[in-house]
């Protein structure tokens, strides 16, 4: 029966035959064979003077948008607050490495 179209789906199979595995037959139906999932990336730390950097820029931010918020807290918390952000900001711009580790290094990873 060469050049005669019949039902199904082009692999001799007529339709509605079972020869396709069935959903749950695999042990692991997630995971195909090629299919490469990477691992997450280490997280960075914060500690030692970053963190404090950190912690001053928000506390510093937050101290300073509650005094404009409630007028019956004192200026001068809110110039201290100001004061703690712009310090928190000079000291993690202050932990930004200056020169590259590898000067050929573009950055690109595989």
């Amino acid at each position: 029966m060469t050049g005669v179209d019949r039902p199904g789906d082009g692999h001799g199979h007529a339709p509605g035959d079972r020869r396709d595995p069935v959903p749950g037959d695999t042990a692991d139906e997630d995971a195909l064979p090629g299919d490469f999932v990477p691992p997450d990336p280490p997280m960075p730390s914060l500690e030692g003077p970053l963190a404090w950097s950190w912690g001053a820029l928000i506390i510093g931010l937050l101290v300073g948008l509650l005094v404009l918020v409630v007028p019956t807290l004192p200026g001068w918390l809110g110039v201290l607050g100001g004061f703690a952000a712009l310090a928190g900001l000079v000291g993690a711009l202050w932990q930004v490495p200056r020169r590259r580790v590898d000067p050929d290094d573009d950055g690109a990873q595989v």
